[in-house]
């Protein structure tokens, strides 16, 4: 099977971005592709679809409820459970994982009860390309919006009221509180003081686009032998199909998060392309290949005809 060579070229170039560049992630930091391919500048807050407008409105015995009942571990560890049910169970049901984990349970709890809920990222500028922060959910009430924090079990509170979304920006001097629902957990909150807020970037989900990711997943799931392969492996599906949900940040902030590390987006999408060049070529190879195997096929059948 003889190719040209342009198309060997390109073929070995793709080929080898591609082996770089995740050689480059799976060293520096698997988490920083992610983020390069998933954190969005945007003008204004407002243009995200925030919730699901089919969805109800929460209540706050319905939120209360639910954090009473989350049995908390005292050592709790990172949740690599990527299918949608068994992640439910392992957080909000038995009570493990990070921050980011309880608050993705929390949605996916929120997709089957048909909830408005959606994660927000507080990313840091030192260490969020290696997972540093923190996640709160962002439920919808009847006439606003509340954050929760998961992880800590309780509703943060600014100037005596609910933290909403709009505090998460106001930077102005105000008396900040925590009320903790758990039982199991302390009254303390290191996440929502003054110092930590002014450190924050803050990156907003659409509830529609973790819905989709979440049925997505649920829709490709097939089990591995191993659970952290497997959140490897069907994130990438869901980043190179453009099903992993963007996280979106204010366009100053955005400037300051990649700040001289802009070299990441260009590095992820390099990945990115050479993933589908690659894929590509290799679709195009198997179809050559079958079509010479069927033109020798015919050309034996007819050696034996004569």
């Amino acid at each position: 099977m003889k190719l040209n060579k342009p198309f060997k070229s390109i073929f070995s170039l793709s080929l080898t971005s591609f082996i770089g560049t995740s050689a480059f992630f799976f060293i520096f930091s698997p988490v920083a592709l992610q983020r390069g391919l998933s954190i969005k500048s945007i003008d204004k807050i407002d243009k995200i679809k925030l919730f699901n407008k089919s969805y109800d409105n929460y209540s706050i015995n319905e939120i209360s409820n639910q954090i009473k009942s989350i049995p908390y571990l005292a050592n709790s560890k990172m949740v690599y459970e990527i299918n949608p049910k068994e992640k439910l169970k392992k957080t909000i049901i038995e009570g493990d994982g990070n921050c980011s984990n309880l608050s993705f349970g929390s949605s996916i709890y929120s997709l089957y009860n048909k909830k408005k809920s959606v994660p927000i990222k507080l990313f840091t500028n030192e260490g969020f390309l290696k997972g540093s922060g923190h996640t709160v959910q962002l439920i919808g009430l009847k006439n606003k919006n509340i954050i929760v924090d998961y992880l800590e079990g309780g509703i943060p509170f600014k100037c005596g009221k609910h933290f909403d979304l709009k505090g998460l920006y106001d930077r102005g001097e105000c008396e900040l509180g925590f009320k903790v629902i758990s039982p199991i957990k302390d009254k303390e909150n290191f996440y929502f003081t003054e110092e930590k807020l002014n450190e924050y970037f803050i990156g907003i989900h659409s509830q529609l686009e973790v819905d989709r990711y979440h049925k997505f997943i649920e829709r490709i799931y097939f089990p591995l032998f191993n659970k952290k392969l497997e959140k490897i492996f069907f994130d990438s599906i869901s980043l190179v199909s453009g099903f992993y949900p963007k996280a979106y940040v204010q366009g100053v902030q955005w400037e300051q998060l990649f700040e001289g590390k802009k070299y990441i987006i260009i590095i992820s999408k390099i990945w990115l392309y050479s993933f589908w060049l690659t894929f590509s070529s290799f679709i195009y190879l198997f179809i050559i290949f079958l079509k010479n195997g069927n033109i020798k096929k015919l050309s034996i059948k007819n050696n034996k005809i004569k």
